[in-house]
């Protein structure tokens, strides 16, 4: 639960620090979004802060899955695209990559949008959270690599 609770904190702290951009989350969520997981109410919460749409919706894939474990004979949809709400009319494709050979007990996914350089230009959103990152579990030295990178890519990105 405390990595989980880390990786929401990163989520808000990088989305608050650019409220004039689009957001794409994609990854293990670790829940099915359908009420049973304990970490369903903090993706749903998210999601809806932040104006946030579940690409499950988008699927194509046949597989209503993304986890498979045979000797447990469990199988989830465990791993989501989250993207903001102002990107949905651009979604082209999202689906579960079930063939093929796969050492994991995930699916891979996969997730495409049609843009246009007209597309990427910044919205106008308006600035409503404050967040902080909660760094307990991160040594000094990870902090300052994460703020290096941060800089680099800022460079790089101006926002």
């Amino acid at each position: 639960m405390v990595k989980t609770m880390d990786a929401f904190s990163m989520v808000e702290t990088i989305v608050d620090a650019h409220p004039l951009h689009s957001v794409i989350i994609g990854g293990d969520t670790n829940c099915e979004l359908s009420g049973n997981s304990p970490f369903d109410p903090l993706w749903l919460e998210l999601a809806s802060r932040y104006n946030l749409v579940s690409c499950d919706n988008f699927i194509s894939s046949p597989n209503a899955f993304t986890y498979s474990h045979d000797s447990l004979g469990q199988q989830k949809w465990n791993d989501h695209y989250f993207i903001s709400n102002d990107l949905v009319h651009l979604t082209k494709d999202h689906n579960i990559l079930s063939e093929g050979s796969n050492p994991s007990d995930h699916y891979p996914i996969s997730f495409s949008l049609a843009l246009s350089l007209d597309d990427c230009q910044p919205s106008n959103k308006k600035v409503e959270s404050q967040s902080s990152l909660r760094w307990e579990k991160l040594k000094e030295e990870h902090i300052l690599q994460y703020a290096n990178r941060s800089n680099e890519l800022n460079e790089l990105f101006p926002s």
